[in-house]
């Protein structure tokens, strides 16, 4: 018997051992993968702010770049004031007229003027055709309530844009304003904006169906404390937000329609590969954004990993070229083939590494999505239009955590969706506001 000899009870001790410890580190792996993989966002991964080797660069701009002190001197001043001194700051006699003025130019806005409270005297008139009451309107009178149009874009401007509470809406209209307000009454405003914009907003729904290009993606987002899921529906000039129980391909199916005709650019989950197969008249788009930070973390593992980041890298550069100029569209099919023949060629082999063959797998899955953006004119390769535009609502969810009631989901798509879409097409959403409601109690909108 050798000193090695080991008993048949110890081995399968040792095995069992053995098998539990494999167990755990598999378990361990995969709760790790979850603060660290190519998608973890940065609120969520354990070394945040990584430290950056030293350049050697000198601290600052270059020499030679442009300032960034703002310029007033294109405008006109306002107002101009001019300044003597008086008396002499070292021996306290009197001083005379100035020998010379030095122009100096200060921006300041004026101070917060209080709320006006005005009384209007509507006028009630039988039509004598009809026999129909006809009630005087204002653009600054609502049809119903006590706020006018000022007010009340004010308090959907703090609210869905710059992010106030409740409470701090309410401090920040008494001590600017001397609105002395209550939190409910904030609420009743918010309520019945969003209902004078239901229009609006079916307005806003249509445009998304009519458009050649919609960027989509989710989030999660709460209601009442339960997790549902935030859907963004971006173009280049209109945002719809929408927030649903499910994340599955019938809540696009909705909103897009039957017949949707455009380009639908997403990641790879898979709700929007069944969507695929329930709008046979679209096209889509792959995002190479999520494919290449894949690609990024197999480079850090594996040999096969780095050729085949550098070849995607490449791949991806030849592509971005081809985008900067406007092609015909014989060229663009030739090159969308050129492209798909590459791809086939890169991923004939699969490799042994099993994230790897995952990546392999999924570029041969989705293998004519890649390059949409090539034979379409006006597809971006990536899908960072929706991830920029989900931003504000997912800062909105860490600092709210939850809406309270269905009613406020409701108000909250609108709103969102409407401002955001205003300032994605350059226009100040609050005086936008302000103009719809003004238009809207011109017409004697109900509320």
């Amino acid at each position: 018997m050798t000193e090695n000899y080991v008993s048949k009870e110890e081995y399968d001790k040792l095995k069992s051992e053995n098998d539990y410890l494999k167990s755990k580190i598999l378990e361990l792996e995969a709760r790790l993968f979850r603060y660290e993989n190519p998608h973890t966002p940065p609120s969520m991964r354990i070394n945040r702010y990584p430290k950056r080797e030293p350049s050697g660069n000198p601290v600052g701009k270059p020499e030679g770049s442009h300032g960034a002190t703002r310029k007033l001197e294109h405008r006109k001043p306002d107002e101009i004031i001019p300044i003597k001194p008086r008396k002499c700051r070292s021996c306290n006699t009197h001083l005379g007229e100035p020998i010379s003025w030095k122009k100096q130019l200060v921006e300041d806005i004026p101070t917060p003027q209080p709320s006006r409270l005005i009384e209007f005297q509507k006028g009630i008139c039988i039509c004598p055709g009809c026999g129909v009451e006809n009630v005087g309107t204002d653009p600054r009178c609502p049809t119903v309530g006590e706020f006018g149009p000022l007010i009340m874009s004010q308090v959907n401007d703090l609210r869905y844009r710059q992010r106030f509470s409740v409470g701090m809406t309410k401090r920040h209209l008494r001590e600017r304003y001397g609105i002395t307000i209550s939190n409910a009454s904030i609420l009743n405003i918010s309520s019945r904006t969003a209902k004078l914009l239901r229009f609006t907003e079916n307005k806003l729904i249509m445009k998304i169906r009519n458009s050649s290009v919609v960027y989509v993606d989710e989030t999660g987002f709460y209601v009442n404390g339960i997790r549902e899921w935030c859907w963004i529906f971006i173009t280049n000039r209109d945002v719809l937000i929408v927030i649903r129980e499910s994340r599955g391909s019938r809540i696009p199916k909705a909103i897009l329609g039957n017949n949707f005709r455009g380009a639908i650019v997403s990641d790879c989950y898979s709700a929007y590969e069944l969507l695929k197969k329930q709008l046979p008249n679209a096209d889509f788009q792959k995002c190479w954004a999520h494919m290449l930070r894949e690609a990024e973390y197999c480079a850090k593992e594996t040999e096969e990993g780095k050729l085949l980041h550098s070849e995607l890298i490449s791949c991806y550069g030849r592509m971005k070229d081809f985008l900067k100029s406007d092609h015909p569209p014989d060229i663009r099919e030739f090159e969308y083939a050129t492209c798909l023949e590459y791809l086939d060629n890169l991923t004939t082999n699969i490799p042994k590494e099993p994230r790897c063959a995952r990546l392999f797998k999924r570029l041969r899955r989705y293998r004519e999505d890649w390059f949409t953006c090539i034979r379409i004119s006006g597809v971006e390769p990536t899908n960072n239009r929706a991830e920029r535009g989900l931003r504000p609502q997912v800062i909105l969810r860490r600092l709210r955590g939850s809406l309270r009631s269905e009613r406020g989901r409701e108000d909250h798509e609108t709103m969102t969706s409407i401002m955001a879409s205003w300032e994605l097409q350059g226009l100040n959403p609050a005086l936008q506001l302000e103009h719809e409601l003004s238009q809207i109690f011109v017409e004697g909108g109900v509320m």
